[in-house]
């Protein structure tokens, strides 16, 4: 069996944590390390680029002296949209937007192409460091991480839910068809969840034609949601 450890990649006292973690690493016969970016705020929420342009350049450092030691190197995307409700700096991208209603203070609809344009980005610089595989959290999803809340019913969502459904449609006609098990009701989730899909596609390709513009070798994956999430999405997992 092998084993990877999953490591947070610290800004502070840098050389030290990386000479503890490979020593680590060969005292418990482990391999590979798999890397997480720090985060400049104390929650776990989107950072700015520059942030994430300057922790790549430390993970290039630290994937440098890991391969030196033998050891493997993956990373992975632990705050593209965050795990917390935390005002401090908020990104200007669409919201999402649950089945409650609520809009989230932090995290981005995966259908706005300014936010798909950032995760492109900010996974471009992390492309450059020399990883083997790279990883994203469990974001590209239909489950908001704040509030377990389903979704999203975003006006990006909305609109693109009724061109596809073919009718008029209300944010809360949308909210109500997920409860429900009519006809009309049914159309209406087949035709959210097509568009729903299909913008996640759109936001992992992007993501995908970044990093292979970086680096074409880098293989690419996510973390799933859980079943009962990937299946609300129409996964098959």
């Amino acid at each position: 069996m092998r084993y990877a450890v999953r490591a947070c990649i610290l800004r502070n006292n840098f050389d030290g944590y990386i000479e503890q973690l490979i020593d680590a690493c060969k005292k418990y016969d482990i391999d590979e390390v798999m890397m997480c970016e720090d985060n400049i705020f104390i929650s776990a929420i989107s950072q700015p680029l520059e942030a994430h342009k300057e922790m790549a350049e430390l993970m290039k450092g630290a994937v440098a002296k890991c391969k030196a030691a033998g050891l493997k190197c993956t990373f992975y995307l632990k705050s593209m949209i965050g795990h917390f409700t935390c005002k401090t700096y908020v990104l200007p991208y669409t919201k999402f937007v649950g089945f409650n209603g609520e809009e989230s203070v932090n995290e981005c609809c995966l259908m706005d192409d300014g936010f798909a344009q950032y995760a492109a980005t900010l996974m471009s610089y992390y492309a450059r460091c020399g990883f083997e595989k790279m990883m994203l959290d469990d974001d590209v999803r239909s489950v908001n991480h704040c509030n377990g809340q389903h979704g999203c019913v975003c006006d990006l969502h909305l609109a693109a839910t009724e061109k596809e459904y073919g009718k008029p449609l209300t944010r809360q006609a949308l909210i109500d068809a997920f409860s429900r098990f009519d006809a009309e009701s049914m159309k209406i989730k087949a035709a959210h969840r097509k568009v729903n899909f299909a913008g996640q596609l759109r936001f992992v390709h992007a993501i995908e034609q970044a990093v292979h513009a970086v680096d074409p070798e880098v293989q690419l994956g996510q973390m799933i949601s859980g079943v009962e999430a990937d299946q609300f999405q129409g996964r098959d997992v």
